[in-house]
């Protein structure tokens, strides 16, 4: 789990758990939106279980992305926050721009992007990363990283526009 090194859990490199002081992230203050139970190492879900992560499941934002996206959002509250987007959430079946190939699991892209939309489109919004892009998986034509990319910057213009919606 790439937030081992902002919690500060035994095994991060310490360089990056002492950067400014660190951690650099309280647990109460991490929700793994569209988290999958099955797609997730057992010591990410004992540190899940053992530092109360919130958490709102794959399932849920498959859903209803809307309503998962509005769940979290009031579980920030006011307080600033930045949203990390891993293409591995995507089924890598339905696009194959992820490092995880794993297939039939994870979101359809467009539901994975209207629930990146509503969750963009809070208020405290500070930061956005986007990760584990791997275009050489898709069409050798750029169709695939054509897909993600429109995919994203539709959701990133939805979510500006929809602002006042969601909270």
């Amino acid at each position: 789990m790439g937030n081992a090194h902002l919690l500060g859990r035994p095994g991060a490199v310490s360089k990056l758990v002492e950067l400014d002081g660190g951690p650099a992230l309280r647990p109460e203050r991490l929700i793994l939106f569209g988290a999958s139970p099955t797609r997730s190492r057992p010591a990410e879900r004992e540190a899940i279980d053992a530092l109360d992560i919130k958490v709102i499941a794959e399932a849920d934002v498959a859903a209803d992305p809307r309503h998962a996206a509005a769940e979290a959002l009031a579980l920030m509250g006011s307080a600033p926050y930045a949203l990390h987007f891993d293409s591995d959430c995507i089924d890598f079946a339905e696009l194959p721009i992820c490092e995880n190939t794993d297939r039939n699991v994870g979101l359809p892209h467009r539901t994975a992007f209207e629930a990146l939309a509503y969750a963009a489109a809070g208020p405290g919004l500070r930061a956005i990363t986007i990760t584990q892009i791997t275009p050489y998986h898709g069409a050798a034509d750029g169709s695939t990283i054509n897909t993600f990319t429109h995919g994203l910057v539709t959701a990133l213009i939805n979510a500006t526009i929809t602002a006042s919606e969601v909270v």
